[in-house]
């Protein structure tokens, strides 16, 4: 198990469940849990969204691809995994300064800061290659593969 450290949690996010939202002065957590993630029916190239949890007044969510970015390599199935800035279109043209860390309970991705300079689109962080999608089920999932 990692190791890390104690931070406030921000917020909770828990597909098909409520969020929750306390708030610290520097640094905080964002928690994303992912019921049934072993039953997901998305294929290759196809993604899922969590819900939002705010930060410091921002919204977040993950984007998920559970079998993979349609780019990821083909020789293994890998979970791709992504931080998105989800500003509401009143904030759109607002750009966030953040540093992140996503993290399972086997796994770790840290990246240093990062600006999260919105459009139209959304706008994110993260990697084609998480990890392997048969770690996370084995390792990271719980018997009810979440």
């Amino acid at each position: 198990m990692l190791k890390s450290k104690k931070l406030k949690v921000a917020g909770y996010n828990s597909v098909d469940s409520t969020a929750c939202e306390t708030f610290s002065e520097d640094a905080v957590t964002m928690r994303f849990q992912i019921h049934g993630f072993d039953l997901r029916k998305e294929r290759r190239g196809t993604k899922f969204y969590t819900g939002s949890v705010v930060a410091f007044g921002h919204p977040w969510k993950l984007v998920i691809y559970p079998r993979g970015h349609s780019t990821s390599p083909t020789d293994v199935k890998y979970v791709s995994i992504y931080l998105c800035y989800t500003p509401d279109c009143s904030n759109k043209f607002q750009s966030v300064v953040a540093e992140a860390t996503i993290r399972t309970k086997s796994r770790e991705l840290k990246v240093g800061k990062i600006n999260f300079c919105p459009t139209d689109e959304q706008t994110g962080w993260g990697t084609k290659k998480f990890s392997k999608r048969d770690d996370i089920l084995s390792k990271d999932c719980d018997d009810n593969g979440t």
